[in-house]
């Protein structure tokens, strides 16, 4: 599979399911930052009648080699989280390419975050409440990208 070589601006739909855009913009790169992609961009979407909003994040690497190892640097981190956090209780599973964090607050608040690469552009759709719309959107939006 060849790298993405566009801007990523583009890759993000206008609708996903009941979810419209509202914002999208390139977000400059932290050098302090494990993961070195080689484009980073930005989104967030909202939905008629519910005040949250959903962010997106594209990570774009040279390679699809580079996307899959910085998939399992980002496991690494999530994993220390596990343990560093003992006001949550953190889920982490990889499967193939895809990663998937639960949070459990023990408020009665569920988190999911899911990472998933799609060649060389990691698509990281950040915390949504329940995990089961944060699935649902995730399907809508792989079918949209591909």
């Amino acid at each position: 599979m060849m790298p993405y070589r566009g801007s990523l601006l583009t890759l993000f739909p206008k609708q996903v399911g009941s979810w419209s855009l509202t914002s999208a913009e390139n977000v400059p790169k932290n050098p302090s930052v494990n993961l070195q992609p080689s484009d980073l961009a930005g989104a967030s979407y909202n939905e008629p009648d519910n005040p949250d909003t959903l962010r997106v994040i594209l990570f774009n690497f040279a390679t699809v080699d580079e996307a899959n190892k910085a998939l399992l640097e980002i496991r690494k981190i999530e994993d220390q989280l596990t343990t560093q956090d003992k006001k949550m209780t953190h889920t982490v599973t990889l499967e193939a390419n895809r990663l998937v964090v639960d949070l459990d607050t023990h408020e009665l608040m569920k988190f999911r975050r899911i990472y998933f690469t799609n060649g060389s552009v990691i698509v990281d759709i950040d915390m949504m409440h329940p995990p089961k719309r944060a699935t649902e959107f995730e399907e809508n939006f792989k079918r949209q990208i591909q």
